[in-house]
């Protein structure tokens, strides 16, 4: 141990993941015998389940997450302390196994000292106007001209691997910021901590604010001395509050993430992203009045941030949303048709309109076909009047259905691409092109699915709709993800017009919902791939309410039924598949139209309480019922299996043991799982009603192994 040194640090690592950190109060020498004691005692449960975890992916067959860099990252680096630190800093930076593709250093001292390090190191140096924190890393979102933004304060020093893997990291869309651990440097024991640097956790940890308040949690994830964002999110912009000067708390960056939470978006620890940082001496007298000073005008700020239930989620300047320039397309850029359904939005029909109009695919290969579904407020006449860049065809019919809509839209579109679009879904500039793109990378007739991020208001329940969406296309995502009808959607997706022809198009019988499940149900029994282009952003401006969240179960449960006759197969993925209690339960007519309203007026009391957990259950067990009960009035309008649709599920075997090959599994298989040839449980890939997802089984499955 170093002389002085009171105690040491151990990070324990295990298939190339930090698994735990462990403090030993020590001096002297410590010996191997010492540190293996303290190691087994907080990390060898970590290690077995981490080791039965790993067993059961490779016994699954789940795809390893990408390896090579897919993402261009900017570092920046915050001065905040003398210059011979922010070298050592930068240096670090230069040194990563995972190398940024631009270093900039954010300077809101002036320190001319910090531009000639920054010169000499051949990095760019740029001044904050301001001398802000909050402002100092705007303005480096602002200049950055990578993917995602790492972050790092000038006085700590960066390990070798802090950036390693990141690129998979954010391959989920809902993942906002990662964090990483502060430790002090030259061996000394981690206490007492800084405010700035987290308990070491032994693993990675994922915090949404769909629990707890959004500014506790907030409080536990780091700061900016450790940080790396993605600068662009689908549909919200980061930006940190200005004003607050109080650097020594980090409270900047965590009135950043409160924010981040309550907009429905993931914030993730990570302990295997280390930085390290002198240690401070004793402050003096001064420092801690200065320091005191800084946290009593920063506690407004918090009080605020720990009142405030709404998320300011809005869409982002069109400015600010990255480009799709660097996809190669393989092939000359095909002709698209947009195709548009619409009924009585007018405002904002020339909204996805305007929008088409800002495209980065070229107009003349673009065309917008409108279909307005028995529209009667002057939308005709909106579209005539617009001057766009791309030819318009515009159709009139009596009100039909969505379905009916699209298929005329198909019929009418004059390219060999249909891009189906809604009338509240505005397109970013990529919009078309990354369609495209994805269709090239596809070689074959196939399906692609864009991101419809919802751009909602300022509740808890805004909170749930943008995190279930962002969730959905994390889900999706995935690498080796196994695709199901309930993925499909037809909101933002295209096809080659062929390929469309060739399966039918929508059927439009179906004429509530569900339409696009039928789709899926035809496009898997036929082979035809399908993609998700994460690129392919339109922004979804929707109205969410509990009586429309009620209504659209009601309608869900009644089609769901109809999609279980017409489709046995897909049966067992709907959610009137599962069983139990909650399915008898539709007996009660608990969920009838007639009692929605009383349900809604127990919401809207339960809302009223500080907390909005009550307000959530009340709305979650409402919809549930209302489900219920349209399915119970589907199967009876369209007969076949309705409730007892989970007794067809495929079985499939999964022996635990052995080295024989994973088995091929759909989404919705049952995994029968068996050592030495003897079963021990059985598990399904996805549960009813929800997305495959590869965590998820992961944990059901080793819940169960031994």
């Amino acid at each position: 141990m170093p002389e002085g040194a009171s105690g040491l640090l151990l990070v324990v690592h295990h298939a190339g993941a930090v698994v735990a950190h462990v403090p030993i109060d020590a001096q002297g020498v410590v010996g191997p015998a010492v540190q293996r004691t303290a190691i087994d005692a907080a990390a060898a449960d970590l290690v077995a389940l981490r080791e039965r975890r790993l067993r059961v992916e490779a016994r699954l067959g789940r795809p390893a997450r990408r390896a090579t860099p897919s993402r261009t990252i900017t570092a920046a680096i915050l001065h905040t302390s003398g210059s011979d630190r922010l070298e050592r800093c930068l240096r670090s930076v230069l040194a990563l196994h995972r190398a940024p593709d631009e270093i900039v250093v954010v300077d809101h001292r002036h320190d001319p000292r910090a531009a000639r390090v920054a010169a000499d190191l051949g990095v760019h140096h740029v001044l904050a106007q301001f001398a802000d924190v909050g402002a100092a890393w705007n303005r480096a979102l602002r200049i950055a001209g990578g993917e995602l933004v790492a972050c790092l304060h000038g006085d700590v020093v960066a390990d070798p691997t802090w950036l390693d893997g990141i690129d998979a990291v954010f391959d989920d869309c809902r993942t906002a910021v990662v964090t990483g651990y502060v430790g002090p440097s030259a061996g000394l024991h981690p206490t007492p901590r800084a405010p700035d640097i987290p308990t070491p956790r032994g693993d990675l940890v994922r915090v949404t604010g769909d629990r707890g308040l959004p500014i506790a949690r907030a409080g536990k994830l780091g700061t900016g001395a450790n940080m790396v964002v993605r600068r662009v999110l689908p549909g919200w912009s980061l930006h940190l509050p200005t004003g607050v000067e109080a650097l020594s708390v980090g409270i900047v960056e965590r009135l950043a993430f409160a924010d981040l939470l309550r907009a429905g978006y993931r914030i993730e620890h990570d302990p295997g992203r280390i930085v390290l940082r002198d240690p401070q001496g004793r402050a003096g007298p001064r420092t801690r009045a200065h320091r005191a000073r800084q946290r009593v005008r920063s506690l407004p700020h918090v009080l605020a941030a720990a009142r405030r239930r709404p998320a300011s989620v809005t869409a982002p300047e069109a400015a600010e949303v990255p480009t799709v320039e660097h996809i190669d397309v393989h092939r000359e850029r095909p002709g698209v048709s947009v195709a548009i359904a619409s009924h009585n939005r007018r405002d904002a029909l020339r909204d996805v309109l305007l929008g088409l109009a800002d495209q980065t695919h070229p107009a003349d290969l673009m065309e917008a076909v409108v279909v307005l579904d028995g529209s009667t407020d002057g939308s005709a006449e909106m579209v005539r009047g617009l001057a766009l860049p791309y030819a318009v065809a515009l159709v009139e019919q009596p009100n039909r259905g969505l379905a009916s809509a699209r298929n005329a839209a198909a019929r009418a579109a004059r390219h060999p691409l249909v891009l189906f679009t809604d009338d509240d879904i505005v397109p970013t500039p990529g919009f078309v092109a990354a369609h495209a793109a994805a269709h090239a990378r596809l070689g074959a007739e196939g399906w692609v699915i864009g991101l419809t991020p919802p751009v909602v208001g300022d509740g808890w329940l805004d909170r749930w709709m943008r995190g279930w969406w962002l969730d959905h296309y994390g889900w999706l995502s995935q690498p080796g993800h196994r695709w199901g009808a309930l993925d499909v959607n037809d909101g933002n997706a295209s096809a080659p017009v062929s390929l469309w022809n060739a399966v039918g198009g929508l059927d439009e019988s179906l004429a509530g919902r569900r339409q696009d499940h039928d789709l899926g149900a035809r496009l898997l029994a036929a082979g035809v791939p399908i993609a998700l282009a994460e690129d392919a952003i339109g922004l979804h401006h929707l109205t969410v309410d509990p009586s429309v969240v009620v209504r659209n179960a009601h309608q869900e449960g009644y089609w769901d039924a109809a999609i279980a006759a017409r489709h046995p197969d897909v049966a067992p993925s709907l959610a009137l598949a599962r069983t139990g209690m909650s399915v008898r339960l539709r007996f009660t007519r608990l969920g009838a139209p007639r009692r929605h309203n009383a349900w809604l007026a127990l919401v809207r009391a339960a809302d009223r309480l500080p907390h909005s957990a009550p307000a959530e259950r009340v709305l979650a067990l409402s919809a549930w019922l209302a489900y219920l009960d349209g399915a119970r009035a589907g199967a009876r309008a369209f007969g076949g299996p309705g409730f007892a649709a989970s007794r067809r599920a495929e079985v499939v075997d999964l022996p635990l043991d052995g080295d024989t090959p994973p088995p091929q599994f759909g989404a919705y298989t049952v995994l029968r799982l068996t050592i030495a040839g003897k079963e021990i449980g059985r598990v399904r890939a996805a549960s009813p009603g929800n997305q495959f997802d590869w965590d998820a089984l992961v944990a059901r499955v080793v819940a169960i192994a031994p």
